[in-house]
């Protein structure tokens, strides 16, 4: 019963973070489970549910970043500014392709200075 009871805490969480992060997105909940790889079946595996909290993990990352360089603008640039040098793909494009650790890279070199 405990495991139940984790298991069902942590799909409460996930599902928390799911919203929190849709909202900042300016996308649906479903927009957002197709952008890490989930199409929300209720049979989730306990695997499956780890991999969309990483990927969830990764978006807000992310996230940070671009806010730590462009404020309030994050989440708009995450979606529609072209990142040079990546094929002229989003961050939001490179995400969905399951390539959101690039964009991260992308960002810290950004933010080091070494792209202008």
């Amino acid at each position: 019963m405990q495991d139940r009871d984790s298991a069902s805490a942590a799909s409460a969480l996930m599902e928390a973070t799911s919203h929190r992060l849709a909202r900042r997105l300016g996308i649906t909940v479903a927009e957002l489970d197709r952008l890490v790889g989930f199409e929300g079946s209720t049979g989730a595996t306990k695997q499956a549910s780890e991999k969309v909290d990483a990927a969830l993990s990764t978006i807000e990352m992310v996230l940070k970043t671009w806010a730590e360089m462009a404020g309030e603008e994050a989440a708009t640039r995450f979606k529609s500014l072209p990142l040079p040098g990546l094929s002229g793909k989003t961050a939001y494009d490179l995400v969905a392709e399951g390539r959101a650790p690039l964009v991260l890279e992308y960002l810290e070199t950004v933010k080091a200075g070494v792209y202008t």
